[in-house]
């Protein structure tokens, strides 16, 4: 992370862009979908080492932000200059929010590879919460943990406006469900918001019955690393 800040300011000595505004092909062979911008390596057979090409190509897509976009365009920029300083890849290919949490829980090797988390991280720790809500809505809506999300793209504006305890939705639900990670983060003095800060106690696994002796000893884990007590919290009360 700390060499990939080091790069944005040394365009053009140490990297160029390269404006693919108006094409898909040849150098912007990768330009297309919902592709922002990329950037290409390549290594020798029999050697795993890793070799940047230090152009950063923005595709068409890059060029719709909008005056009011230009620090989401800024982190666009720190996501590829991730992939030229490091093997950090792309996961799975999907960049929401959502995925990337649900990948950091399941597979988490992968997902410190991943370049969309380091860019998220850094927004996230560099911008209050509203701020980084509306900065980070091309990647999805708001995710504060596994079945704490925010159902609806507008939640941070509600949040802010109306509160966590407001029932004014359309299902007639209370917004810390509907919008339980901006309320998670951004209204905590509400009391139905605190409550979603307190660890939720649910079993993990459906075989978690199985487990209940194990509960008190720290020592057996899952294959993930879990303890069985963490997994299986309901089972171990």
């Amino acid at each position: 992370m700390r060499d990939a800040s080091d790069m944005m300011d040394k365009m053009e000595t140490s990297w160029d862009p390269v404006c693919c505004n108006n094409g898909t092909s040849g150098t912007c062979f990768a330009c297309g979908d919902s592709t922002l911008a990329f950037v290409t390596s390549y290594s020798y057979r029999n050697d795993d080492t890793k070799y940047s090409n230090t152009w950063v190509r923005t595709c068409p897509n890059f060029w719709k932000f909008s005056d009011d976009d230009k620090i989401s365009a800024g982190f666009v920029m720190y996501h590829e200059l991730v992939h030229m300083v490091s093997t950090a890849g792309d996961g799975y290919g999907n960049y929401s929010k959502s995925a990337g949490v649900n990948l950091a829980y399941n597979e988490p090797d992968i997902a410190r590879l991943q370049a969309n988390n380091y860019m998220l991280y850094a927004m996230q720790n560099s911008m209050a919460p509203y701020e980084y809500a509306m900065a980070s809505t091309s990647w999805g809506a708001s995710v504060f943990k596994i079945g704490c999300e925010d159902v609806y793209g507008n939640c941070p504006d509600l949040i802010r406006n109306f509160g966590c305890c407001d029932s004014r939705t359309s299902q007639g639900s209370n917004y810390e469900s509907t919008c339980c990670a901006s309320c998670t983060v951004m209204n905590d003095q509400d009391k139905c918001a605190q409550q979603l800060q307190e660890p939720v106690c649910i079993d993990l696994y459906s075989n978690c019955g199985g487990y209940k002796s194990y509960c008190s000893n720290p020592n057996m884990k899952f294959s993930n690393g879990q303890s069985i007590a963490e997994a299986c919290c309901q089972t171990c009360q």
